[in-house]
C-alpha cells in the first residue's frame, strides 16, 4: 500500500493498514517470551507514581491520530507529509532492532487496584502494553515527531515572514499548545511506569537524529526570519 499515494482515499487506506500491521508486529514483540535486560536506574525509583498522568498518556493516541490526518489529508503537502511519515519509520525502525538485539524491560509498575478511572485506565494500559521491550519510547518518540512537524510547516514559515515584514513577533497558538502536550506526554511515560529515564533520553537522542536528518536545513531560514 502506497503512504504517498495522489488519491486520498488511497492514503487513508494504506495509512489503515501500516497501522494495523504496525500494532500487530508489536503486539507480537511485547509478548514473546525471553529473557530481557533491566533499564531500571535508582533515578526511576526516585519519581513518584502519579496516576493523573494516564490523561495526558491517552491524549498521545489522539494527537497522533490529528497530526497524521492533518498533515495526511487535511492540508496535504507531500513534502511535509514525507518527513513526518519517514521520521515515524525511523523511530519504529529503531525500535524493532532494539528489541531484537537486547530484548528490554523494566520492574516499576506498581499494585494497583481499580479504585477510580485512572487506576482503571492505568490498568487497562497494562494489560495492553506490557513492561518489555520499552526502548526507545515510542510514546515520547512519535509525540515529538509530531511537535517537530507542526513547528516546521511552511504555513508557520509563511507566517512568520508575515509578522517579520510587519515588524510583530510571531506567536502560533496551535504550536504553544502542541508544545505543552508533548511535554506532558513525555513526563507521563515516567510517571505512571510506563517508561523509564533510559527510553525517555534514548527517544529524545533518536528524536534529534531525525531532526538532523528531516529538518535542520530548514532551520536558518527559521532564524534569519525570527531576527
Amino acid at each position: 500500500m502506497n503512504l504517498f499515494a495522489k488519491s486520498k482515499l488511497q492514503r487513508t487506506i494504506a495509512l489503515i493498514v501500516w497501522a494495523m500491521i504496525y500494532f500487530m508486529a508489536f503486539t507480537y514483540v511485547e509478548n514473546v517470551p525471553q529473557r530481557v535486560q533491566n533499564l531500571a536506574t535508582k533515578w526511576d525509583y526516585r519519581i513518584p507514581f502519579c496516576k493523573y498522568f494516564i490523561v495526558p498518556y491517552m491524549l498521545w493516541f489522539f494527537y497522533v491520530a490529528v497530526t497524521l490526518i492533518y498533515f495526511g489529508l487535511l492540508r496535504y503537502r507531500e513534502e511535509e507529509y514525507r518527513e513526518l511519515i519517514y521520521n515515524f519509520i525511523l523511530g519504529i525502525a529503531v525500535f524493532f532492532a532494539c528489541c531484537i538485539v537486547m530484548p528490554n524491560g523494566h520492574r516499576l509498575r506498581p499494585l494497583l487496584f481499580g479504585k477510580d478511572i485512572f487506576e482503571k485506565l492505568i490498568l487497562f494500559i497494562y494489560r495492553r502494553d506490557t513492561a518489555t521491550n520499552i526502548f526507545p519510547s515510542l510514546h515520547v518518540y512519535f509525540s515529538v515527531a509530531c511537535l517537530q512537524a507542526f513547528w516546521f510547516r511552511e504555513s508557520l514559515e509563511q507566517k512568520r515572514i508575515a509578522c517579520h515584514k510587519a515588524g510583530k513577533r510571531c506567536i502560533d497558538i496551535p504550536c504553544i499548545c502542541f508544545t505543552i502536550l508533548t511535554v506532558s506526554i513525555v513526563l507521563s511515560t515516567l510517571f505512571i511506569k510506563q517508561h523509564c529515564l533510559v527510553d525517555v533520553i534514548g527517544a529524545l537522542v533518536l528524536n534529534m537524529a531525525g531532526y538532523r536528518v528531516f529538518y535542520k536545513a530548514k532551520v536558518p531560514k527559521a532564524i534569519t526570519i525570527w531576527n
